[in-house]
């Protein structure tokens, strides 16, 4: 197994950063003799060396976006600069409206292959879209959701159409208590849309010619090594699109199954082969983002082609969908890339555009022919859509060059043998959670219905001086609606495993600036009580949106769950990994303490 497998497969279970491991020259490996591999011997010192490059609660870096004025040009001040609407609303599309832009650019590459199609002799009628279109495409996801029911009744046959049905009734009482089943069913023409052009494959069986390459999967090669041409009734567009790498390559034996068949394709993998067209026919028509391209002008989001998508055709769809806590979020996001990248400027570290884009062809390189493509490996850190993901990796790749080089022995050795020698030896902390949701108070989200939450929580626990009596009382509470089987136990975690209860993400601490989890498990004493804390991140993790609320949490304990092994191989790249991605995250909030001080209202 290679060194870059390693540490994919690591970070699936440890939830370490996965950035490039080339930036810079590798710390020399310790002395296997300086590792010992016992457990934790004295659990009370290990607490008392926490690691002080993880934030408490009380060192947060603030962000007043009460200072914000969105009725202007410039929203904010900074000194004698100012931020520009134009900035904060190419911000909050990332932020939230990216399914806004993808709507549009699926719109756009359908028009473009139109064109070229009906000038090619087609008939204009064959690609209008039909109700009949929405419905098959609303029944998909149907589909899908029954299949998830189905799922969570395990092995009980019996339970499985109950569950199934219980899942669309959610589904459909999602949609209605949101946008409404009609809106709903609209949002899906541009996807339906794009299937009639890109995926409009024959209904009856069509063989392949006769000189057709074999293309049929064995076990010795699951990908065929040829470039196979497209077959009968697939658009070369489609077919070229699907060429993109290894994965796409893959999908395209779906494609011939469905031709050869004259069966549709799954509707389990249907999703992911519309993206893979997606993303493969923007690639290859040069899409480029505002922050690929620093050449673009401030209004532009992005550009394909000779068309671009501006402020001025996103920023009202959702404006109106955000409130002052997404306003907050936003700026604090904004405040804290513009704060990095002066520094790393200042330090002549900062990558150019073409060295981004390099330093991230290289990253995808790492995953093609594993298990784990990147687009699914992001998804563990919060980030639905590679664009975004990508923007951030390009601040990550030039911080760890930069301090990759100056990482000492000593460095690693501290961080992997005491302050964060639990986390190497999958150790678990002991804790008791109080959970109050804001949805017991209301279905708007905003700030009032987080007072209210907080407030109701902390008359439950604030007077308890027991671990018993708090134990009971945070056990009594409702528990969040999204709640994954991470754990044996609702009381002992390790640290990932809390961070996903918390509906915590890679993606949600950096834009808050803060992990309550990494809070309570690096610097945490037994018997101390975290929080309140806030958790409005939604749109930034697993479960955020139905788990918005207020957590507190009462330590109990810390116990390690195997022996420390040596700081060699895998242990040493996670080691290096773990410590960039806690130093980062600290860094970054020293970037943005230090711009905050400088904003006023303009």
């Amino acid at each position: 197994m290679t060194p870059s497998l390693r540490l994919i497969l690591s970070a699936l279970v440890l939830g370490t950063g996965l950035v490039a491991q080339d930036q810079g020259p590798p710390a020399p490996t310790p002395p296997v003799a300086a590792a010992p591999r016992g457990g934790i011997e004295n659990i009370e010192a290990h607490r008392v060396e926490p690691l002080s490059y993880v934030r408490r609660a009380a060192d947060i870096v603030e962000v007043d976006a009460s200072l914000l004025d969105l009725s202007g040009d410039i929203v904010l001040k900074l000194g004698e600069e100012g931020v520009s609407l134009n900035e904060f609303a190419r911000r909050a599309v990332m932020f939230g409206g990216l399914s806004d832009v993808g709507k549009q650019l699926t719109t756009i590459i359908s028009d473009i292959e139109i064109a070229r199609a009906v000038a090619a002799g087609a008939d204009p009628a064959d690609f209008e879209l039909e109700e009949a279109d929405q419905q098959r495409k609303y029944n998909e996801y149907l589909t899908l959701i029954k299949m998830q029911g189905e799922q969570a009744a395990g092995d009980d046959v019996a339970l499985a159409a109950e569950y199934a049905a219980d899942a669309v009734r959610q589904f459909e009482e999602s949609i209605e208590q949101s946008v409404g089943m009609e809106n709903f069913l609209n949002s899906l023409s541009a996807e339906s849309r794009f299937e009639k052009v890109f995926l409009n494959l024959p209904t009856t069986p069509t063989p392949l010619p006769a000189d057709y390459p074999n293309w049929r999967p064995t076990e010795e090669n699951p990908i065929p090594a040829v470039d196979l041409p497209p077959p009968p009734g697939v658009s070369p567009v489609t077919w070229d699109a699907l060429n993109l790498n290894e994965n796409t390559r893959a999908m395209r034996q779906l494609v011939l199954t469905a031709v050869e068949s004259g069966q549709p394709i799954p509707a389990l993998f249907k999703g992911q082969i519309t993206s893979s067209i997606r993303l493969g026919i923007l690639q290859n028509l040069n899409l480029q983002w505002f922050f690929d391209d620093s050449s673009l002008p401030e209004n532009v989001i992005c550009r394909l082609g000779d068309r671009d998508i501006t402020v001025a055709n996103v920023w009202p769809l959702l404006s109106s969908e955000l409130n002052e806590i997404d306003h907050h979020l936003i700026l604090r996001e904004l405040l804290t890339l513009r704060a990095m990248r002066g520094v790393l400027e200042s330090a002549n570290s900062w990558l150019d555009d073409e060295a981004a884009r390099a330093a991230f062809r290289d990253h995808e390189a790492e995953y093609e022919g594993t298990l784990f493509p990147l687009s699914a490996i992001i998804m563990f850190q919060g980030y639905a859509d590679l664009d975004r993901y990508r923007e951030h990796y390009r601040y990550r790749a030039a911080y760890n060059a930069w301090r990759g080089p100056q990482i000492t022995d000593e460095d690693l050795d501290a961080h992997y043998r005491r302050g964060g020698r639990l986390f190497f030896e999958k150790g678990n902390v002991l804790v008791d959670l109080a959970y109050k949701g804001t949805a017991e108070f209301g279905d708007e989200f905003g700030p009032d219905l987080f007072d209210q939450a907080e407030a109701a929580l902390l008359s439950k626990v604030s007077d308890l001086e027991t671990e018993q009596a708090w134990r009971e009382a945070a056990s009594a509470l409702p528990k969040p609606a999204f709640r994954q089987a991470i754990s044996k136990s609702d009381r002992s975690f390790e640290r990932n495993q809390l961070r996903l209860r918390m509906s915590e993400s890679g993606l949600s601490i950096f834009v808050r600036g803060y992990s309550m989890a990494d809070e309570i498990f690096y610097r945490a004493t037994p018997g101390e009580v975290i929080g309140p804390h806030r958790m409005d991140n939604r749109r930034h993790g697993w479960g955020a949106e139905v788990n918005t609320g207020v957590w507190m949490a009462r330590v109990s304990g810390y116990v390690g769950t195997k022996p420390l092994d040596p700081m060699i191989d895998t242990n040493l790249l996670n080691a290096r990994q773990d410590f960039l991605d806690l130093n980062y995250l600290y860094w970054s909030q020293e970037c943005l303490e230090q711009l905050v001080k400088k904003a006023s209202r303009p």
